[in-house]
This record gives structure tokens, C-alpha cells and sequence, in this order.
């Protein structure tokens, strides 16, 4: 979890592929750290991929990308558990 909040600054806001709003890095660390990583059991893995990044102001940027959720040691061509794409 720590290597995915470093994506983050201290008033970042997230918004989750279900709609959460998440408005800043200790309400990211805690629904990630309560809700998401901890609840996926330790033989997955969370990937982001981000296929776009667009800086609308010197510090705000939008990230595009694909959340890919996979067995532990599964190979990168294999169908992943969960693929879940954020739509602009």
C-alpha cells in the first residue's frame, strides 16, 4: 500500500472506479488501507497502469489507466482476476 499512495500528494483527490470520492492522501491511505488492500487476499496483486496523464494546471494533473488484479506469480499474459477501466 505505501508504494501505491506515493503516487499521491497531501491534498490529492481520487476518485475510485465505483464512485468514491477520496479528497486527500489520509482518506486515500485509509479506504485503501481498509477497504481495498485489505480485503484482497495475499496471493493477489495490484497493479495500476496509468495510460494517460494530463497536467490541466501546473499541479493538477488527471491519470487515466486500467486497475489489473492477478494471482501472485501469474504471468502477465494470463486473464487477470479483476480488469476495471475508468472511463473519462
Amino acid at each position: 500500500m505505501d508504494a501505491f499512495c506515493q503516487l499521491f500528494l497531501e491534498d490529492a483527490d481520487f476518485q475510485y472506479w465505483d464512485g468514491v470520492l477520496l479528497k486527500d492522501l489520509k482518506e486515500i491511505k485509509q479506504y485503501y488501507g481498509t477497504k481495498v488492500f485489505k480485503a484482497t487476499p495475499t496471493r493477489f496483486r495490484h497493479f495500476s497502469i496509468f495510460q494517460r496523464i494530463k497536467f490541466i494546471e501546473p499541479n493538477i494533473a488527471i491519470g487515466d489507466g486500467t486497475v489489473l488484479i492477478k494471482q501472485d506469480g501469474e504471468p502477465e499474459t494470463d486473464k487477470p482476476i479483476l480488469n476495471c477501466i475508468q472511463p473519462k
